[in-house]
């Protein structure tokens, strides 16, 4: 055995400090004599390697990622600020401030300020994954100005695609992971889109109540999005329900008048033209998935960690709107936490399943093979649904 590989493979028996003194004088006469070969001195210490010491970093970011926060510095009331999302960044700044490979996405971006705040208040999404992303404005603005941004992945006839799916997140404002959540598949389809389905999904349908100093389940307005669609009888149904059985909590109010509010009635032509197939709209904390449709034969009973349970609907509501009134199957994915991201592994999972789900059961009408593009162009055309 070398001298070297034995002394690295032996303890040091003196003191920490006596052999780095050592080493130090060893060093110094190693310079005058301009030449000579050290051997790598290894302690065999209590301190972890740096494979270890990685590897502990690593999961620590990951746990801290997987919180999401609130930060009061960014958070904004005022319209007059809220609605500036407009304004333009200069290329060579936009260079300066972003990596190389953002720079041309900086530039054409309408949502830089709107990516800022994303970065801002959630921990799990940050300014460079926010604007890869590529949103696209939906060129509805809420009472506060602020837009609603989707993100489109396209089916490729080639693919015999299997149908449309609308992914909602954020209908309620308080309801953070929902937000996050929506855009960490949004990463997943930009890796792993293969054009069986044709995806639009929106990560925050109610920007006022999310963009709050201390975010609302409710719009400006004072609205709960998910009791203010025009459903059947709602005049004579939902506020008499509220009362009665939400105990006129202001959380739940179903407004003045069905679809009151711009982001309902946003929401109600999102569906009339880009006609889904199924509705997936993300929610929490109930920790379970719900199934609305005129024929629940073919519910989920598990996806990921999330198991089957009916909640029922409610005058206004979008599994009533959608699910029962239209036969437009609409999954509610209820998460364990509205502020605390589940583990990575378990959003994963949730994917899989509901992807699995809708390959098996989700009702094409016969559209398999069909290209989207021209229905995408052109809702009402000859053949689109």
């Amino acid at each position: 055995m070398s001298p070297i590989r034995q002394h690295r493979e032996t303890d040091c028996r003196l003191p920490a400090p006596v052999v780095a003194k050592l080493y130090g004088i060893v060093l110094v006469a190693c310079f005058t004599l301009a030449g000579c070969h050290l051997p790598s001195i290894t302690f065999n210490s209590t301190a972890k390697s740096s494979i270890e010491t990685q590897a502990v970093v690593a999961t620590e970011f990951e746990s801290f990622r997987e919180t999401v926060f609130f930060d009061r510095t960014v958070a904004i009331d005022k319209p007059e600020v809220v609605s500036d999302t407009s304004s333009s960044v200069d290329s060579a700044a936009s260079e300066a401030l972003f990596p190389m490979d953002l720079g041309s996405i900086v530039r054409d971006s309408g949502n830089i300020n709107y990516c800022r705040r994303i970065d801002k208040k959630l921990k799990s999404i940050t300014l460079r994954n926010c604007l890869l992303k590529e949103a696209l404005d939906s060129s509805f603005r809420s009472k506060q100005g602020e837009p609603i941004f989707y993100v489109q992945f396209e089916a490729k006839a080639e693919q015999n695609p299997l149908g449309r799916v609308l992914v909602l997140g954020g209908v309620h404002g308080d309801e953070l992971t929902s937000v996050s959540t929506v855009y960490l598949w949004i990463a997943m389809l930009k890796e792993f889109h293969s054009g069986l389905f044709d995806w639009r999904l929106v990560p925050i349908v109610n920007p006022d109540g999310f963009f709050k100093l201390k975010p609302t389940r409710t719009n400006a307005n004072g609205v709960d999005l998910n009791r203010n669609l025009p459903t059947y009888q709602w005049n004579q149904l939902a506020d008499h329900y509220w009362k009665q059985r939400a105990g006129a909590a202001k959380r739940k109010y179903p407004g003045p008048l069905a679809a009151s509010e711009s982001e309902s009635k946003w929401l109600i032509n999102e569906i009339k033209t880009y006609k889904p197939d199924v509705i997936v709209t993300v929610h929490a904390p109930y920790n379970l998935v719900d199934y609305d449709a005129s024929d629940r034969s073919s519910a989920p009973r598990q996806l990921g960690m999330l198991t089957g349970k009916s909640l029922g609907t409610y005058p206004g509501s979008l599994g009533r709107y959608a699910g029962e009134e239209r036969n437009i199957p609409v999954i509610t994915l209820e998460l364990p936490h509205s502020s605390h991201m589940p583990p990575l592994s378990a959003t994963n999972e949730i994917w899989l399943d509901l992807v699995g789900w809708m390959r098996q059961h989700i009702d094409t009408h016969n559209i398999a093979g069909r290209s989207f593009n021209h229905c995408n162009r052109s809702p009402s055309a000859s053949g689109c649904i």
